[in-house]
């Protein structure tokens, strides 16, 4: 871009757009970087901020590093002593002159420590150490934590602080480790023994910022493959956001810092409750629906057995047999009615062909021997015998009558 594509040569600038212009185009072109150089003209304020001037034999630059990051350093800064510097270049306004916001200091000379962590870290990469599926999940709601860090240091305070300020519900179990040092090391190997054997569910590796000859305890090669070989999740919350170390790239999750790690912790224990709760209220609602239902039908079986009752049945019987009785009652009664007018008609019609008074009125009954009844005169032959019945007894009599007779017409 050409000087004409971004300023106005016929215009006229006001110091504050200038300064704005320059401090816009330093933002753009000059990222976050490290720097190296030698400390001169060292002064703090009571502020906590820190004021030097960072130099090489050609060029010198004026650096601030404020009380939030000076809080941080590993060791006093010095005079004379040379550093690496990571941080941005930025304009201030009020004087017109540019100067170097340092936000995280490291001591010259760790080349030989950057070459052994490069070397480490292939090896480890060769090895799968680094690998996503070995890893282990993160539990959702971790109630046992298992923290590695030093007891005295601000790391475990802050860590602590977090979860407490979150309402994060559960309990904390601390194993002391020395954070650096040749003893740190064998500190951190037992305390993962420890904390594996423990109930907790969750491991957190936890330590402040520092230089590289600081953080160097979490790139040894024995303690990486104790981190790769635990049976339990660990988070690694090593230093600041700018430090690595080769735990963090083992670990199955990466705080940038302690306070980080406890976030990532609190938060994913709230959602977990949250969705418990909405879980629980679904639970109960489905639970009363359910109560409702069979409520209802309860009430539905209470009525079908009073009406099976023996007792409702007891009283249907009754009344259906009453109802019988009655009604047999009735039909034996007509029945009764019917046969005494039957009779009565019977006796009417044997008094009409009663034989002892018709007999007693003169009339004879003819009977042939075998018993049959005669009823005209040709079915009496010529000397047939047949009896005669009268009113005070019977006789034998012959029949004489001639055929001519018998047939001649009177």
């Amino acid at each position: 871009m050409t000087p004409s594509d971004s300023w106005a040569t016929d215009q006229i600038y006001s110091i504050s757009s200038l300064t704005e212009h320059i401090k816009n185009l330093l933002s753009t072109h000059i990222p976050m970087l490290w720097i190296l150089g030698e400390i001169s003209n060292l002064r703090q304020q009571s502020s906590g901020h820190l004021y030097f001037t960072l130099k090489d034999k050609h060029s010198q630059i004026a650096c601030v590093l404020f009380r939030g990051n000076a809080l941080h350093l590993s060791s006093p800064l010095e005079n004379g002593k040379s550093i690496r510097c990571y941080g941005s270049l930025e304009i201030y306004a009020p004087r017109g002159h540019y100067q170097w916001i340092a936000r995280h200091i490291l001591p010259h000379g760790t080349g030989q420590l950057e070459a052994e962590f490069r070397r480490l870290k292939e090896k480890c990469q060769r090895e799968g150490l680094f690998d996503a599926q070995r890893k282990h999940p993160i539990p959702l709601a971790a109630r046992h934590i298992a923290i590695l860090s030093s007891p005295t240091g601000a790391a475990l305070q802050d860590f602590l602080q977090i979860l407490r300020r979150k309402n994060w519900r559960g309990e904390v179990t601390l194993f002391p480790c020395r954070v650096q040092g040749n003893d740190s090391i064998r500190d951190f190997l037992h305390g993962l023994d420890q904390a594996e054997c423990s109930s907790a569910d969750l491991i957190v590796l936890a330590r402040g910022g520092g230089s590289a000859e600081d953080l160097w305890t979490f790139n040894s090669e024995v303690l990486i493959h104790k981190i790769a070989n635990c049976q339990k999740p660990i988070i690694s919350a090593i230093g600041h956001e700018t430090d690595s170390t080769l735990a963090d790239f083992v670990a199955d999750l990466r705080a940038e810092t302690p306070s980080g790690a406890a976030e990532i912790i609190a938060s994913s224990y709230q959602n977990a409750l949250q969705q418990w709760q909405c879980l629980q209220q679904r639970i109960d609602d489905r639970l009363q629906h359910w109560q409702l239902q069979y409520r209802h039908f309860l009430q539905l079986l209470k009525q079908r057995l009073e009406q099976a009752s023996p007792s409702r049945y007891r009283e249907k019987w009754q009344y259906d047999l009453q109802r019988l009785s009655f009604q047999l009652h009735e039909k034996a009664l007509l029945l009764w009615r019917q046969k005494q007018s039957l009779l009565s008609d019977l006796q009417n019609r044997s008094e009409r062909f009663n034989l002892a008074r018709n007999l007693r009125n003169g009339f004879l009954i003819a009977q042939s021997l075998r018993g049959e009844i005669i009823k005209t005169r040709q079915a009496i032959l010529p000397g047939t015998e047949f009896i005669l019945h009268l009113c005070d007894g019977s006789v034998r009599a012959l029949s004489t009558m001639q055929l001519d007779e018998r047939t001649k017409p009177h």
